[in-house]
């Protein structure tokens, strides 16, 4: 079957994808909803200074933190 396509990226893996150009290591970023730490981790394996994240969910925070560590 040509022409379709079988899997598409995340809008977070798009999101990773425009960012990677542009992180570097004197970067603060924000993750305004830390949730598991993806994107947290995404930052801070790719060299970002200093990151922002926010939960309100004491689960989410928990499980993020338990994660990080």
């Amino acid at each position: 079957m040509e022409g379709i396509i079988t899997s598409m990226k995340s809008m977070s893996e798009l999101a990773h994808d425009f960012l990677l150009d542009v992180l570097h290591e004197q970067a603060i970023c924000v993750d305004a909803t830390l949730g598991l730490g993806r994107d947290s981790r995404f930052f801070l394996d790719h060299r970002a200074a200093h990151v922002f994240a926010y939960e309100v969910q004491p689960e989410l925070y928990a499980a993020s933190c338990e994660k990080m560590t």
